[in-house]
């Protein structure tokens, strides 16, 4: 069902980064090559809505019980699992999946997730949690248009935080967060070097 879906809306899945050893449910990453429409890996999780969210706390998202994540990386990204320094968005994608299941919560659009005070993604990674909302690289047929057994899986993007972006948004909400660093500049599109955008001043 999801391979399916992806394969509609991106393209053929070219691998698949299977979960040796699940905890609540199995969560595999499907992963789609780089083309010349699209210059990036994508990724995204299969497994995560085979399990509803539970958490009712957002009345607003209340038909969001189902979802899978979208992550992206550069064309010449390596695919090493077990370098730390490459092989952390797969394990990313694992510990967001598991997430709602684990601790009852609720992921939605406009959402955040903090790695840890004081802690970062990886070594080469100067990110210290994420912002969940719609892929921005792809149609929002793809993010809320699959519906099957009975269930509606919706696609949540997954767009990595500076520190300083991320208490931004948690102290004034998304659309400071938006207003500051810009829509064009936060997408499920890894990108080591993008600069913090809450540095920046807002011209009078």
């Amino acid at each position: 069902m999801i391979t399916a879906h992806v394969e509609r809306y991106i393209g053929p899945v070219s691998g698949v980064v299977h979960e040796l050893k699940s905890e609540l449910i199995h969560v595999d990453v499907l992963r789609v090559a780089p083309t010349a429409r699209r210059p990036y890996w994508t990724l995204v999780t299969s497994g995560m809505s085979d399990a509803p969210m539970r958490d009712q706390s957002c009345p607003e998202h209340s038909f969001l019980r189902h979802a899978e994540l979208v992550l992206c990386l550069p064309a010449t990204w390596p695919f090493d699992l077990g370098d730390p320094l490459w092989g952390w968005p797969y394990k990313l994608l694992g510990e967001l999946a598991r997430l709602p299941h684990a601790t009852d919560t609720w992921l939605a659009w406009g959402h955040t997730w903090e790695v840890g005070r004081r802690r970062r993604l990886a070594p080469n990674a100067p990110f210290a949690g994420a912002v969940f909302l719609p892929p921005a690289t792809l149609p929002v047929a793809f993010a809320t248009g699959l519906e099957a057994a009975g269930r509606r899986v919706d696609f949540l993007g997954v767009v990595l935080l500076h520190r300083r972006e991320l208490k931004l948004k948690l102290a004034r909400g998304l659309d400071a967060l938006l207003d500051r660093v810009g829509w064009d500049s936060l997408s499920e599109v890894v990108d080591l070097d993008r600069p913090c955008g809450a540095r920046r001043r807002i011209a009078s």
